[in-house]
């Protein structure tokens, strides 16, 4: 059993470490350290409308979920920037659960549905298991000279 609780300052500790592990592991492999984390976790709690979660199994802080309430002309939804468990207690529910809990609560504040944007095999696979669609949208970017220097 888990509990969804608010996500506040006490839990950025723990959602650090579990930031680095999960992004460093498969299929990621990426380098980041602790206070790379805690930077991109505190740049999501301060943006509008953040709704955000930390994911507690057995007294435990295992996960967490980062996101935010988009105002829209007809209905809202909910966008997942973050949605991590920490590798350690993958492939046992948790995640499909507190997937699963996350939904109740939106639909109970009367949110519509939920984006998020992926491009990892695992990841897209896990939520079209809980019944998300690929959708026509296309995601552009563009790289800009002299950029991050």
């Amino acid at each position: 059993m888990i509990k969804l609780l608010r996500f506040d300052e006490k839990h950025l500790e723990r959602a650090s470490e579990i930031y680095c592990r999960a992004y460093s592991s498969k299929p990621y492999f990426e380098r980041i350290n602790s206070e790379q984390a805690k930077e991109i976790i505190k740049s999501i709690l301060i943006s509008n409308n953040c709704l955000c979660f930390a994911i507690e199994h057995n007294s435990t802080i295992v996960g967490f979920i980062l996101g935010f309430v988009q105002k829209g002309k007809r209905h809202n939804t909910f966008h997942i920037e973050e949605f991590i468990v920490d590798p350690e207690h993958q492939n046992k529910g948790i995640g499909s659960e507190a997937l699963a809990m996350l939904e109740k609560i939106l639909a109970e504040k009367g949110i519509y549905g939920i984006t998020l944007l992926s491009h990892k095999k695992g990841a897209m696979e896990f939520f079209k298991k809980h019944g998300f669609k690929e959708t026509n949208w296309v995601l552009m970017w563009k790289r800009l000279k002299n950029g991050g220097r």
